[in-house]
């Protein structure tokens, strides 16, 4: 379950994309920390969900599910904090408007 705030975040993200006829893909990212040994989770599928459940969640804000053109997990492929690939500020999702 999301949290109020983070619903409201989300109605305001869905409010300022649902009247833009824009492609959208969306990427999910985390940071380089490595799963433990025998989890057959890992950072691709993380952030492969992490994009997943963002696109479920502007489909339930209403952007329709013909906007999207890629959903990606690029695990800790693309760094926000270059520097220090362990910090949790690269744990996030970006959307991009395509034209």
């Amino acid at each position: 379950l999301l949290t109020p705030d983070a619903t409201e975040l989300w109605q305001a993200i869905g409010q300022a994309l649902g009247p833009d006829p824009s492609g959208i893909t969306v990427r999910g990212h985390t940071d380089s920390e490595q799963w433990k040994p025998g989890q057959a989770a890992n950072n691709r599928s993380l952030s492969a969900g992490r994009a997943e459940a963002t696109r479920q969640a502007l489909m339930h804000q209403g952007v329709a599910e013909s906007r999207f053109r890629r959903i990606e997990g690029v695990a800790d492929r693309e760094l926000l904090v270059k520097d220090n690939p362990s910090d949790p500020r690269n744990r996030r999702i970006s959307i991009l408007l395509v034209n």
